[in-house]
């Protein structure tokens, strides 16, 4: 493991809380964040208790000031009082803030943030502070160096201030409506009403006193603000009290030109359109500022045919179920997107009830149409797969583009300059040239595996599609191990980066503020990225370290920081002088890194530093081999205050691959949503075995059990197991995994089952709630990997349910489930229970009311822990204190 400097210990709290009650967190909770232990003094450690676990907190890296000397941080806790943190990184001058929305620093470093109260503004080298009260909501213009922030005022009313970071005040606005800085931060738009009457006006924040009045004295409120991706243009709706009247307006900076659409004069919108005022509205300028795209709805009271009774109507064939429409509407009362020209004055509609999604190419000229109900009713995919057609948004010509193909946003994917379309099929990733009119695969000549979703990646985003190269010449694409980059026509490839010899996965790292998904209405929005410069890549690797690496195309990857830790949350500024990361181990809490170029890593924070004075376990990554020899590994935590001279019980926690959470910090809890805490475990003097599963098609179970005893015979194999105190777990899959091993083995002492599926058959025909689908869909193409129907291979269900065996289990067995999971239906644990109820088995079930897939009432969250501890405890441990076991099992 890396070692770090040490710095000079200075760490002042340098904000008193807003609150009286809120003294007791910060003296207790937060004061031991930023004061330094006593040098040279031995700590005498102690067994962790459930007493302790409110000490414990999380942390998350947020944001880097602009001179890269301080960081910002949160560290939430179990109680909601969430505190962030603003620090120096070299004097180590602390600021705290509690329950704070939204943040940021200042192009001089002034910190400002807001929570519940106001606004805090607090100038960092010389701890300054100015509070806003009442604030609503704001923002900051780096272009004019200016905070904007509203206030609200009484009678529901708002003020807009606008002052520079020490205080001074530019000027302030009365009865403002709503506001909107643009992206280029030079300009500023608000709607105001006064006197019933409302204006929109623009603001340029080098002349804040020359307002430009883009609508005057309008009898409609403004609504949805929207700019043009360099500030160019902004759009945005107005709506009267009737809320269906309402209009559209575009305006463009340079010449100072308004356009204006009333959906009630379109000829090619659909009677009674209206721009829906909701949370639904959305709006988008077209690049080349020739198109807004925008939502519409159609006022009819006829499109809803109404039952006169409560009765459910569940036609067999519906392309989709009543649930689903009762959650999402139908598809007559969705909302939809319509296309207008400004220049013209024309507005066309893009999305119908036959075509009803959409996905814009990257220039905005096309638009992808297609229903994900086109072959509903279907038991295979979920969602369904499309006849997917493309559309000119010039001519409005439309033509099939696909056929029968998955329109899911990872595997059909728009080009960023709007010259390609990416998808996936057939097992290759293919490209069709919208000008040329021409399909290539353009993998299938390479001797690696591509996936449409990225499975062997644990840290980031899933999509298997990178981006593209500058220009829209090369798209990226990652396999299991590498970056490649391949030409459109697929004429050529090359893979950019040399994982796969040194078994380390390679992924571009992203922006610190992009967020891993973003899209274009169903299109994933996919970067073009200079490879022609330096960037940063995150390496996962097969023996558990982590950590980043800078690529150039010359040298390649070179290593940052990696080691034989969880690394991630990778900060920095536009020069990359200054790296901030967080890093962790299972026994070592998540710190704050900070590596400066050509030096060592100096770690600036570190969390929860109460561990220290308690006894811990620790992390082990076991390699073992299945039946069939495939190499697997797998996580053993030892037990806190581990002896070598002794042996120990064992909790087998299994689901599927989990060789990933090797070195994640996990912070003690007795308000678990399900039975997975291995520091709790581990500080209760248990073992916990964390195998990897590979669940093979039609022999689900068996492969299971398969991976588990092979795994649990190479932990045995050390001599450091009881081998007759063995437990097993296993949560939602865990839990079916767990239902069947037990049926199959006696291996195991005792064991938990939550939520899982006992009985494949039933459980084929029961309805996901949560998802407002059968669950047979899991079966074809999830983990339930079966790959016919129980009327085309009964067999196959029978052999790998859990219930058909009931009769040869001797494990005595906990199940618990919530009485409202929608996710995985509590008959089946309940079906399970009457099995071995009526064979005569040891077998205890709790279903909590009023809970779903896992718990989340904190009172059911401390008794199901309470009383899975107390179950291990007396099978593993012969603590039989537990009355309540001791009754429901004699």
């Amino acid at each position: 493991m890396m070692k770090y400097a040490t710095q000079k210990c200075f760490s002042p709290v340098s904000a008193s809380l807003l609150l009286n009650t809120r003294l007791h967190f910060f003296l207790f909770f937060i004061l031991p964040l930023v004061a330094c232990p006593l040098r040279g003094q031995v700590v005498q450690k102690k067994d962790l208790t459930a007493a302790d676990y409110h000490l414990w907190g999380a942390l998350s890296l947020e944001k880097i000031s602009p001179d890269q000397k301080w960081a910002s941080y949160t560290m939430s806790y179990e109680n909601n009082i969430d505190t962030l943190f603003v620090r120096n990184t070299v004097s180590l001058k602390t600021f705290s803030f509690v329950t704070v929305q939204h943040s940021l620093f200042t192009k001089n470093n002034t910190f400002v943030c807001k929570n519940e109260e106001g606004l805090q503004i607090t100038e960092l080298h010389t701890g300054k502070k100015q509070y806003i009260k009442s604030a609503h909501e704001f923002d900051y213009s780096s272009f004019a160096d200016l905070i904007i922030v509203t206030i609200n005022l009484p009678q529901d009313k708002k003020k807009l201030i606008l002052q520079t970071p020490d205080g001074k005040v530019v000027r302030e606005i009365a009865d403002i409506t709503s506001f909107s800085l643009s992206p280029d931060k030079q300009h500023l738009v608000y709607g105001r009403a006064l006197n019933d009457k409302h204006s929109v006006i623009l603001l340029d924040l080098k002349k804040t006193e020359q307002e430009k009045l883009i609508l005057n004295n309008h009898e409609d409120k403004s609504f949805g603000f929207t700019w043009h991706k360099d500030g160019s243009a902004v759009a945005f709706g107005t709506q009267s009290n009737l809320i269906t009247e309402t209009f559209l307006f575009y305006y463009i900076l340079e010449n100072e030109k308004l356009y204006k659409l009333d959906p009630a004069l379109q000829l090619n919108l659909p009677k009674n359109t209206f721009i829906p005022a909701d949370f639904t509205f959305k709006l988008t300028v077209s690049d080349d500022m020739q198109k807004v795209f925008f939502t519409t709805k159609i006022n009819s009271p006829l499109l809803e045919k109404k039952n006169t009774t409560d009765v459910e109507i569940w036609n067999a064939n519906d392309k989709s179920l009543y649930t689903e429409r009762e959650k999402g509407g139908s598809l007559s009362t969705v909302p939809r997107v319509a296309l207008w020209f400004p220049f013209s004055n024309i507005a066309n509609q893009l999305t119908t009830n036959d075509l009803p999604k959409l996905m814009l190419s990257g220039d905005q000229q096309y638009a992808l149409l297609f229903n994900p109900k086109d072959y509903e009713p279907q038991f295979i995919i979920k969602p369904g797969p499309s006849d997917i057609y493309i559309l000119n948004l010039k001519t409005l010509e439309k033509k099939l583009f696909l056929k029968k193909h998955s329109a899911h946003f990872l595997e059909l994917i728009p080009s960023p300059k709007g010259n390609y379309i990416s998808y996936f099929k057939d097992g290759n990733w293919w490209v069709y040239n919208i000008a040329a009119d021409t399909h290539q695969n353009i993998t299938a000549g390479i001797k690696s595996k591509f996936t449409a979703e990225d499975l062997q990646y644990s840290i980031s985003a899933k999509n298997s599609n990178a981006g593209w190269s500058m220009d829209d010449k090369e798209i990226l694409l990652y396999d299991e191990f590498d970056l490649w980059a391949i030409k459109p026509d697929g004429t050529s490839f090359r893979r950019l980066t040399q994982g796969r010899e040194l078994k380390i996965r390679y992924r571009l790292v992203s922006s610190p503020d992009r967020q891993p998904y973003l899209f274009v209405y169903d299109a994933l929005k996919v970067d073009n990225i200079d490879i022609e410069k330096e960037l940063f890549l995150h390496g996962q690797g097969d023996d558990g370290k982590t950590g980043y690496f800078k690529w150039n195309k010359k040298s390649r990857e070179k290593s940052i920081i990696y080691d034989d830790l969880h690394i991630d949350q990778l900060t920095y500024n536009s020069n990359k002088q200054n790296l901030f990361y967080r890093e962790q181990k299972f026994d070592l809490s998540p710190q704050l890194i900070i590596k400066k170029k050509n030096l060592n890593p100096v770690s600036f924070f570190q969390s929860n530093p109460q561990q220290k004075r308690y006894y811990w376990g620790t992390s082990e990554l076991i390699e073992y081999e299945n039946s069939k020899g495939v190499k697997m590994k797998g996580v053993l935590r030892y037990p806190a205050h581990y002896d070598p001279k002794k042996k120990y019980p064992m909790i087998v926690h299994v689901y599927q691959r989990q060789y990933d959470q090797h070195h994640k910090y996990i912070n003690p809890t007795s308000q678990m949503e399900d039975e997975d805490n291995d520091t709790v475990w581990t500080t209760q003097g248990y073992f916990v075995l964390l195998p990897d599963i590979i669940v093979e098609y039609d022999t689900l179970g068996y492969s299971a059990l398969d991976c588990v005893l092979a795994a649990v015979k190479k932990v045995l194999a050390k001599e450091i197991i009881k081998p007759d105190k063995i437990g097993l777990m296993g949560h939602s899959f865990g839990a079916y995994e767990t239902s069947f091993i037990i049926t199959q083995t006696n291996l195991f002492a005792s064991a938990i089952a939550s939520a899982g599926s006992t009985d494949l058959n039933s459980f084929y025909f029961t309805l996901a709630k949560n998802f407002s689908y059968p669950n047979m869909y899991r079966f074809a193409s999830g983990q339930w990997k079966i790959s016919q129907s129980p009327f085309e291979d009964p067999e196959t269900y029978r052999r790998n349910s859990p219930i058909t065996y009931a009769n040869k289990v001797n494990t005595p067995l906990l199940l618990w489930s919530g009485k409202e999971d929608y996710n995985v239906d509590p008959h089946q644990t309940m079906e399970f229970y009457f099995a071995l109820r009526s064979l005569g088995k040891k077998c205890i079930m709790l279903l909590y009311p009023d809970e779903g897939h896992g718990i989340s009432k904190p009172a059911n969250q401390k008794d199901m822990t309470s009383r899975i501890q107390q179950w291990f405890a007396y099978y593993l441990k012969d603590d039989l204190s537990a009355e309540w076991i001791t009754e429901g099992v004699k």
